[in-house]
Order: C-alpha cells, then structure tokens, then sequence
C-alpha cells in the first residue's frame, strides 16, 4: 500500500468517525426536551441559589447520592446559568464530552497504532461504541454528563502521558485530572488505580519511579481522605460478601455488564445475548492479555499498549464495583444504558490492542479474521441502534408529558407532577416556582385556569374528542376520549379537563392518564359546581391548548358499575402517612400477562372508592418472581387525598381494574387507614 492509499484510508476513517458523531447530534436534537427530571432539579436549584447570592461551598460539596460532584455542579452552574436553565444544553455539554473522548482516542490511536487499515477501522469501530445511541439515557438527561466526566479525565491523563512534557509534569496534570474525576462520580476514584501504571512508566530511573509512586499514592489517600470525610452511605448497596456467596449471580451480573453495549437495547428480552456477548467479550479480553504477554519482549509493544489497558482498567474496575453493588438485585441492571457508558470502554481497549498486536500480515486467513467480527460488530450495531432510537423517542414522549404536567404545577394537584418528574413534590413546587421567576422555564409555568387564554388556532374536530363521561359510584367520574396536537401531528402531551364557571371562564380541575398512543383516561372527583365538562390537548412546547370536540354533563352522565373479585391481582404493600397519604403496590392482569389498566383504592365493606392511579413503576422483584418480563411497569404509588378519608377511618382495599371486562381483582392484604388529624 503506497503512502497516498493510507492518507485516504485515514480522512475516510476521520469521516466515518465524524459520521457518527453527526448522526447522534441529530437524534439529541431531534429527541431531547428542555424538562428537568429527578436528579436535575438539585443543580437549578444550585442555579437559583447563584442567582440570589446564597450560594454556599456545601452546595457544592455534599453528596448526590452515593457520589460527590462539585466538578460536574460546576458545570452546570455555568451552563444553566448561560442557558437560562435550558436542560438541553447540559446534554450537549455531554455530547461535546464524548466528543472530547473521541478525540483523546483518536489521538492516542495515531501514536500507538502503524498506519494502516487497521488503525482506520480501529478509530471507526471506537467511534460507533462511543457516540453509540444505546447510551440514549445519558444523552437525553442532562444530569448524566456526570457518567462521561471521568472517562474523559482519563483519557485526556492517558494523552497527556504520551506527550513531550517532563515525567513529573505529566504526574502532576494525571493527579489534577484523577482529582477531576473522583469528585465528579464516585466511579472516579478507579482513575487513581488505572492511572498508577503509565504514569510510573514515565520515569527511567528506579528512584524517581519510586519517588513518584509515594508522591501518586499520598494524593491518591489525600483526595479520598477528603472525599470520605462526614460521607454516609445512601442506600442499600451491596457488599463483598454477596459477590462470595452468589458466585454464579455475581457472574452473570459481570457478563450482562460487559455484553451490554452490543445487546441491551431491549432490557430483558436481551438478557440472554448480552451474556453470551458479555462471555465473547472474556474470551477476546483473555486472548488478548495472553498475546500481550507473549510479546512483551518487542520493542515498543508495552508502551504502545499501555494507555489501552489503563482504559480497559477503569471499565473493568467499574464493572466490578458495579457488579458488587447490583448482585442482590438482578442481571437485569447492569443492562441500564447509563452503564454502557462504562462498559463499551473495554470494548474501545480491545479494538486497538488488537490492532497494536495483530498488524503483521496481509493473508486472506487473516483478512477474514477481521472481517467477519468486524461485520458481526456492526450488525449488532445497527440492531442495537434501531431498538435504541425507539427508546429514545418514548423517552421524549414521556418527557413532554412530564412538562405539561409541570405548566399546570400551580393550579392542579394531579399525581402526574411527581410521578412523570421523578420528584419531591413540596421541593419541585419551590425550586419550579423559583426557576419560573426568574424565566428559567421555557414556557411559563401557567398562571391562570383560564384555559380560554391558552388557545391555539386550530379546529377541535380533526384533533380529538372526549368519548364518554361515566359516574362510577362515590363522587367519582371516568372521562375518556383521545387527542393529537395540530401542526406537530402527535398526541397530546397532556390532555386536560375543565369545567364552565358561572361567570363564564374555562378553569382546568384534572391531567388526564394515557392509555394508548392518543387515548387517555382519568378518573376524577368533580369540583363543586361542575356540570358542563371539556376536554383539552395540550401541547407542552408551543403552551397551547386545543378544545377536544364535544361537552359532557355531568348531571347527565350515565352510570358504570366496577364487579369486584377476590381473586388475586397482585400485592397491596402498604400505606404511608402523610399529607397526602400515599398507598402502594403492584397490579397485574394474569391472563393478560401485564401490568393493571388501573389500580383502585376503596374504603369500607362498601368499596366507596377514595382514590385511583395507573401502574407505571419498575418492580424488578416482581419479573423475577414471576419470571415474566412482561410485568416490569406494575408497580404503583397513589396519593389519597386527606378529604376522602372517613372521620373515623378505614380498612382500604386496592383493585387491579380491567380496562376491557371493567372487573377489579383484590390487591392483598388490606390496610387499616386511621383518621388523619384535622
């Protein structure tokens, strides 16, 4: 191969690696949605503390779980404050991360590998792993930024060691890029371990290696003495002793962990290809430490490889960790696409170690050597990536709901505010009211029930309808119908109820539940007052609100009878006190083989209903149980309002409805509500 073929082989690698890049940007872009969700609210909140002044270092400094993150805090700070606490450039800081890992091992490849096919497709393989979108929950949630921050501090340490500066400056920017990382998520911490090895390597003398290694470990035990000082654990992680009595758990953990980046798009029903390629990815990693081994001797091999296995340390060592603190749980999570953040780094390491060590010869034994893996890659690939992208959009429609269900955080109470945000309720209502002053929410929080002032400009016949107002016993009613927004042609990102004052205003009472794609549902106490009731969709990024086609009157609603069974319908775990008291569980349909349409809480021998909700939360415990994938969604979690309460209080009971056969199974047991206090 003459010189001009591997320039061209190179700016055609550097085009496919910039291919992907441009792909990924255009799915951020196309999916993402400016929300905060769970863990994002703590940095506003940060951000709106800047804003006033009262911006303290332990805002900084305490924990975020597990984890500290002063580093990534910081970021944040900056990014919502230029933003104006638009989430989504948190998640192009993420993007641009990646892409500064790109970067470093794009880098680190033109030092490490000879020039060559190889090396092109060494860079363009590490480029589909990197910018892959099976990570699509880093890329669609600003808080994960926190996951990319280490990997990049390491990979830039690792650049920094294959440099032209002096041993000990190398030392000392590694130390300040560990530091970097250890206090951007717990995992950080490995970086001091990885890194200890290259950065020896950058010393001759025996002496100064020495010197260096006390020097390396002093601030190694300094950083962490400060890291764990007044630290407290959060949670229930596991230990050391799970992994030892568990081997053949802990083991299957560590394979779903590795095989994850290339078969875990569909969570469970992926379980088993992600061991087998979790399995594969041993094996490669084995052969590859034995071939290493075996060619130690020639010049250059070790230092050559040495910044791809201080790489593949700090995957491994994540995967351990990992592994140590989900074997009580279930393979299951180490398939969660914010791990592949970690995993897919091995992967990385191990396309390049094989290209340092597997670079002589050009046999057509050898060709097909590499192509058949290689094609095997990039067909798991695509697969990954098609399954990835779907997740990607319905985590935007959940997203979007969640956003219209933060508009009306002021005028309506409605389940949905804390489920769909994933958070506090009492903290979301100050941090959103204090982010909404300060016009850090894009639209506004809504400040009337006047619907009539939200109206958009389109007709109400070809967007939806409310189908039916039913009076289900109790006070209670069941609404339904189904909606799609005009111009943007999806459903609704929320559809709303309301009723006709006197005077004449629309004021919103209730967020209908989703059923199907545009179907929706809710079942609801009406105001008093009530009696001519509308449907609206509502559309979360332009704040408008369409009038569904046709009213309802609720004098002239027909009646619907729930047929209660006893017939087992899953677990009623209990009750919470509080204000409002919370009650859950889980719900399932057995025949049916998935979660509840519903679940109801009635109080009495009568079963007046109190309360009602939808299963919507992970119960991991529960598929494992019952050994069915299909159950995962029947958790639930429903508030009953202090008001439906009986003054002398009562045995609740909680139902898993059927949406079809409109039949409610017994949740058991049953719980004793006591009167709250008035």
């Amino acid at each position: 191969m003459s010189p001009r073929d591997g320039t061209r082989g190179g700016l055609f690698a550097l085009l496919l690696v910039f291919l992907s890049a441009l792909v990924l940007g255009i799915l951020i872009l196309r999916y993402s949605v400016d929300v905060p969700y769970q863990d994002q609210w703590e940095p506003l909140a940060i951000t709106t503390a800047a804003k006033h002044g009262t911006l303290t270092f332990q805002d900084l400094w305490r924990q975020q779980n597990d984890s500290r993150i002063p580093f990534p805090r910081l970021i944040f700070l900056a990014v919502d404050l230029l933003s104006r606490g638009d989430v989504r450039y948190e998640m192009l800081a993420a993007f641009l991360l990646a892409v500064l890992v790109m970067w470093n091992v794009y880098r680190l490849g033109l030092r490490t590998v000879p020039p060559g096919p190889a090396r092109s497709l060494a860079a363009v393989l590490a480029s589909i792993l990197i910018f892959s979108p099976i990570q699509w929950n880093v890329w669609l949630w600003g808080i994960q930024l926190v996951f990319l921050v280490p990997i990049a501090c390491l990979t830039t340490a690792i650049g920094c060691c294959y440099s032209y500066r002096s041993a000990w400056a190398k030392l000392w920017i590694s130390s300040v890029l560990a530091t970097i990382a250890t206090y951007s998520y717990a995992h950080g911490m490995i970086c001091w371990v990885a890194l200890l090895c290259i950065v020896l390597m950058q010393f001759e003398r025996n002496g100064a290696r020495l010197k260096a290694a006390c020097v390396w470990i002093a601030l190694a035990a300094g950083n962490l003495a400060a890291y764990f000082h007044g630290y407290h654990r959060v949670g229930d992680t596991g230990k050391l002793t799970d992994a030892l009595e568990m081997p053949n758990k802990a083991i299957r953990c560590f394979l779903a962990f590795l095989g994850a980046p290339l078969g875990s798009a569909r969570g469970l029903i992926d379980l088993k290809l992600a061991l087998l390629i979790g399995s594969l990815v041993v094996c490669v990693t084995i052969l590859v430490a034995f071939k290493l081994l075996r060619n130690l001797k020639e010049p250059g091999v070790l230092r050559r490889s040495a910044g791809w296995i201080t790489i593949a340390a700090y995957s491994l060592g994540t995967g351990i960790i990992l592994t140590l603190g989900r074997v009580r749980s279930a393979p299951k999570f180490l398939l969660d696409s914010r791990y592949t953040t970690y995993s897919l780094y091995l992967l990385v390491a191990l396309i390049f170690l094989l290209a340092i060590l597997y670079t002589h010869g050009r046999s057509k034994k050898r060709m097909w050597g590499v192509a058949v893996p290689a094609a095997a890659f990039i067909v798991l690939h695509v697969l990954n990536s098609w399954h990835a992208v779907a997740q990607m959009k319905e985590l935007r429609t959940e997203r979007l709901r969640a956003k219209g269900c933060l508009a009306f955080l002021n005028l309506v109470d409605s389940p949905c505010q804390a489920s769909e945000l994933f958070w506090r309720l009492p903290e979301l209502k100050i941090t959103a009211n204090a982010l909404d002053r300060l016009g850090f929410l894009h639209p506004a929080l809504i400040k009337s029930s006047d619907l009539r002032q939200l109206r958009g400009d389109a007709s109400s016949k070809l967007y939806g309808r409310l189908d039916s107002l039913v009076s289900v016993g109790d006070g209670f009613y069941r609404a339904s119908g189904w909606a799609f927004l005009p111009k943007r042609s999806e459903a609704a990102d929320a559809v709303l109820l309301s009723y006709l004052r006197p005077d004449g205003e629309v004021e919103v009472f209730a967020i209908a539940d989703p059923v199907t794609r545009s179907g929706w549902e809710q079942w609801v106490k009406l105001p008093a007052g009530a009696e001519l009731i509308q449907a609206w969709a509502y559309d979360a990024l332009a704040g408008h609100a369409f009038p569904l086609f046709n009213e309802a009157r609720a004098s002239a609603a027909p009646p619907g009878s729930t047929h209660f069974k006893s017939d087992n319908g899953g677990a009623f775990d209990g009750i919470t006190p509080g204000n409002p008291v919370l009650a859950g569980g889980w719900a399932v349909l057995w025949q049916q083989h998935r979660p509840a349409d519903r679940v109801l809480l009635t109080c009495g021998r009568g079963n007046a209903l109190i309360a009602t909700g939808v299963p919507s939360i992970e119960r991991p415990d529960v598929v494992m149980t019952f050994n069915d994938h299909r159950l995962s969604g029947a958790g639930w979690s429903i508030p009953i309002p202090l008001a439906n309460i009986p003054s002398d209080g009562c045995e609740v009971k909680a139902w898993a409805w059927d949406r079809l056969t409109n039949e409610a199974t017994l949740l058991t047991p049953a719980h004793f509500l006591a009167a709250p206090a008035r």
